[in-house]
């Protein structure tokens, strides 16, 4: 967005590219994210989500620095540049996502759409979405989980700018967001090790605490060591977050039940999506931006305070006896 700043008319043109892949990227990760519950059981989880983030980290961070992002000081930040990269990232997606799709082998089920319709399957889909509405356990999680990410999500997407603002280099924020990525390779695997003696609840909870000291950081910084520092924190907390909110929410899914509950997850988060830009965007119009970041460190304590007290065993317990019954139910009948 730095190369736009004199143009408005581009400045539109890249906003709906990046909303376009946002989008498509989003219904992407609710059914990457329920894949989890097809590739491990309940006691691997936590490896093969840290696996995940570690591989995608690297693979962004290979690509970035493929792309020249590292040395930003020779290279001009250009439109056509900006879209280069665009179409070699989605050139790159493509060609790693093959082999997973020849591979990658789910086990078939025909228990609920074998000879169903569309419309049969998104009545289904509305049925088990009030039934995940009855698990009282769930909700809040989803809740605790969507006040966080309101406030983690909006810290991502307004912390180069504000970078910018405060006058720090354009190759320092560039090399800030490859930096981000070979980072959270690291942090990815000082997670897997932290979890051999940790709960996931209390790492997740970890990664909130980091994120609000993330925030606080970033809201006072004013050169480019802190801002780097703060990279750093926000880096650890993320991948922390990235990997937590899998296995907890696998945690309270059967698993006959992923992909809708993964689902359920992702909307909730995209639909709610806009408390935390709007907070911080009317607080910074109000007062000034010290005080959007405060706004997200409330919503974030908000979000932690929830999670402390989601009993994990017991909305499995529901989910799991509920799916059982059901299927009881359906073999009567």
């Amino acid at each position: 967005m730095f190369a736009f700043e004199s143009r408005s008319s581009d400045a539109r043109e890249i906003l709906l590219v990046i909303g376009i892949a946002m989008t498509l990227t989003s219904i992407m990760h609710c059914f990457y994210n329920s894949l989890i519950m097809f590739l491990s059981g309940r006691e691997d989880m936590v490896k093969v989500a840290c696996f995940q983030c570690f591989i995608g980290n690297v693979g962004s961070a290979i690509l970035m620095v493929a792309l020249g992002m590292s040395d930003m000081e020779k290279r001009e930040l250009s439109r056509d540049y900006i879209i280069f990269c665009f179409v070699v990232s989605a050139i790159w997606f493509v060609l790693l996502a093959i082999p997973m799709w020849i591979w990658l082998k789910e086990e078939d089920d025909d228990t609920y759409l074998a000879g169903t319709s569309l419309a049969d399957s998104l009545v289904l889909s509305w049925k088990e979405t009030l039934i995940t509405l009855q698990n009282i356990e769930m909700m809040k999680f989803l809740v605790g989980l969507m006040l966080f990410n309101d406030a983690n999500s909006t810290l991502h997407a307004v912390y180069l700018v504000y970078g910018a603002q405060i006058g720090l280099p354009v190759h320092a924020l560039v090399l800030g967001a490859v930096f981000y990525k070979v980072l959270g390779a690291v942090a990815a695997l000082a997670w897997l090790g932290l979890a051999q003696y940790a709960e996931a609840k209390i790492c997740f909870m970890a990664c909130i605490v980091l994120t609000i000291i993330s925030i606080i950081m970033c809201a006072w910084m004013t050169n480019v060591a802190d801002f780097f520092f703060v990279i750093i924190s926000m880096t650890t907390a993320g991948s922390g977050a990235f990997i937590f909110s899998k296995v907890l929410m696998g945690s309270l899914t059967p698993k006959e039940k992923a992909s809708h509950n993964f689902g359920f997850m992702g909307m909730m988060n995209r639909v709610a999506g806009f408390f935390g830009p709007l907070l911080f965007a009317t607080l910074t119009f109000a007062y000034d931006e010290k005080a959007g970041f405060i706004g997200l460190v409330v919503m974030a304590i908000a979000g932690l305070f929830v999670l402390s007290y989601v009993d994990f065993e017991k909305g499995l317990q529901y989910a799991e006896g509920y799916h059982y019954s059901h299927e009881e139910e359906e073999k009567v009948v």
